[in-house]
């Protein structure tokens, strides 16, 4: 937690916003979430810490997955993947609670341009340098879900 890159929410940010004039800071913001869901299965513990910090409450809350299994581990705190789902779900709320977008269709851009945008963040060197690694049709597939 300590340090942090610059990476997927970065190269896609730049890449809108070269186009299409959209502040990076903004476009950043409504990719924060799904770059952190996509990010989930090589950073849990990360993710996890993170989201202990934004729900201490929810650290010490017993709940159950849906087929009513527990997820929480032998020391009665949630499960590392329950916590780093906290971390996603607040980082959610916190950007609905500022009325700041949500989405990239709010900005009027157009899904099929996306894929040229897609293409060009891959082509930053700040890609390969991930804690997973990210193709083209990864970078839609976010876009995509951000729409």
């Amino acid at each position: 937690l300590s340090m942090s890159k610059m990476g997927i929410g970065a190269a896609l940010s730049y890449s809108i916003n070269a186009k299409f004039m959209v502040p990076k800071s903004w476009v950043g913001s409504i990719l924060l979430p799904y770059v952190m869901e996509f990010n989930m299965s090589a950073s849990t513990e990360k993710l996890a810490a993170i989201g202990k910090l934004l729900r201490p409450e929810s650290s010490e809350i017993e709940t159950a997955d849906e087929e009513g299994l527990e997820m929480e581990n032998e020391t009665g705190q949630n499960a590392p993947i329950e916590e780093a789902n906290n971390a996603v779900e607040t980082v959610r709320e916190l950007l609905g609670s500022a009325k700041l977008a949500t989405r990239l269709r709010d900005f009027d851009l157009e899904i099929d341009d996306m894929i040229e945008i897609a293409g060009s963040a891959r082509s930053f060197d700040m890609m390969n340098y991930l804690p997973r690694l990210v193709s083209t049709e990864d970078l839609y597939e976010i876009i995509k879900a951000a729409f």
